[in-house]
């Protein structure tokens, strides 16, 4: 009988020790669960944060892209008033510039000549004689 009583007290003790270690086990899962949580949070948040601000730099490139197109007349919509002063070219432009680079790239002596002055008066074509 004494052993009964005997290992009574060491059974409470030993499932008293197991208790606390499942208490102990417990309490660690739980802080973990809980900064895990914490961790997640701040990763969700700093998430939102980071595609706020893409979504800003986005639209700023957006606005900055369309800012920076031009359109474009179509063909059909440019006036050619600036005549090609070279016999039998019959090309026209809708700028001095794009004549001056087409007289310049095609017609290189007539380039050169026009650009020194020599080129005849006849041949230089203004705008006036263009309009009528």
């Amino acid at each position: 009988m004494e052993m009964r009583d005997s290992s009574a007290p060491e059974k409470a003790e030993l499932i008293q020790q197991e208790s606390q270690k499942f208490y102990k086990k417990y309490c660690d899962e739980y802080y973990k669960n809980v900064h895990l949580i914490q961790r997640l949070l701040t990763a969700v948040t700093d998430n939102k944060r980071i595609e706020d601000e893409l979504k800003g730099i986005s639209e700023t490139l957006e606005d900055s892209n369309s800012k920076r197109k031009r359109r474009r007349r179509p063909a059909n919509e440019i006036s050619r008033h600036h005549k090609c002063p070279a016999i039998h070219c019959g090309k026209a432009y809708g700028s001095e510039g794009s004549l001056s680079q087409h007289v310049r790239l095609k017609h290189r002596s007539l380039y050169e000549e026009y650009s020194k002055g020599t080129l005849e008066k006849d041949q230089k074509m203004t705008k006036k004689e263009d309009l009528s």
